[in-house]
């Protein structure tokens, strides 16, 4: 929980996504009466290739427009820079790199260590501003930005508001040169988010159900009540391995910060950003964005639904109260 962000595993994984592709025709070869072969070309769809390793990344609709994981990554190297003037687009480095194994799409969050969140307002820990490029080569992911937040100590992120920007173009109807947005919206961002630490520090919230706060906040759901008994049995194994992760996280924070929204917001952005480690939400590497997303919107309406006369916490997590329901498959 302490270290500092290491740049060194994103800049490799990075590297390994910056292979050149080409676009190449599809054709099929048929086998008449083992003899005789004839061979057919589709004219609607067409091979995306590795051209390192000619291997077929994917087969996509003819009028798809190619941008490269490369010139996607200077893109938003370039927007990053129109956010923060002060600061060189040919600076920024890469913190953190999400992909599928078959490289196919990717996620890469891209940070300036000279761009930082005012000190003056927020002295507690130091988080940068970043930027997640998406892209794709199978259609499956637009090409988009989004602004986020990363702590220093130990590279928890959040996509804090998902309308702060609204750079997001489809492969088939690309076209870079009208690429743009309100960049003076983006910088009062810093400002809104330190407010919001503000306020989540000052919020308190002591449980004994972290794992079900966790497991509210970003709708982690467990069949372990299936009639099927392999299902429940994964299932159970699966929530057990959930809490466990989430408790071991949960102790550091909470002896940090104490009970408070800030704590648990912190246990949430470590859970999701260390992925590649606790290897625990389905799916993770297809849709991160999610889950960033998730932690954001939790964040803002815990601390609306909080100050309501009537506020429980504990009706607040009835619906996720399943640890003590388990106990008895602990034993």
């Amino acid at each position: 929980m302490k270290k500092e962000l290491d740049f060194t595993p994103a800049t490799t994984a990075l590297e390994a996504l910056l292979y050149p592709v080409s676009m190449h025709p599809i054709v099929a070869t048929f086998d008449e009466r083992n003899e005789i072969k004839h061979s057919k070309q589709t004219h609607s769809h067409l091979a995306i290739v590795n051209e390192t390793t000619n291997e077929i990344v994917s087969v996509v609709s003819k009028n798809y427009k190619i941008l490269t994981n490369e010139d996607a990554l200077n893109l938003a190297k370039g927007t990053f820079a129109k956010i923060f003037t002060s600061v060189s687009a040919d600076h920024f480095v890469p913190f953190k790199v999400i992909a599928p194994k078959s490289g196919a799409s990717c996620h890469i969050d891209l940070i300036h260590k000279d761009v930082k969140l005012s000190e003056t307002k927020w002295t507690q820990d130091t988080w940068y501003p970043f930027l997640r490029m998406t892209n794709s080569y199978n259609r499956t992911k637009a090409f988009t930005l989004e602004l986020g937040f990363v702590r220093q100590l130990c590279s928890n992120g959040v996509i804090f508001k998902k309308s702060t920007i609204e750079i997001k173009y489809s492969h088939d109807k690309l076209n870079i040169e009208k690429i743009g947005t309100d960049f003076s919206k983006l910088k009062k961002l810093e400002n809104e988010f330190v407010a919001h630490l503000i306020k989540m520090r000052e919020l308190k919230l002591k449980t004994n159900n972290l794992v079900g706060m966790v497991c509210k906040a970003l709708n982690l759901r467990f069949d372990v009540f299936s009639k099927n008994r392999k299902i429940k049995e994964r299932e159970i194994e699966r929530f057990n391995r959930t809490k466990s992760i989430i408790n071991r996280i949960a102790a550091g924070y909470i002896k940090e910060m104490d009970y408070n929204c800030y704590a648990i917001f912190n246990i949430l952005t470590d859970f999701v950003s260390h992925q590649d480690q606790y290897k625990i939400i389905r799916g993770y590497s297809i849709n991160p964005n999610a889950y960033y997303r998730r932690i954001g919107e939790w964040s803002q309406d815990i601390l609306i639904k909080a100050k309501k006369e009537n506020f429980n916490l504990d009706a607040y997590l009835k619906e996720f109260t399943f640890e003590t329901q388990l106990s008895l498959f602990d034993n």
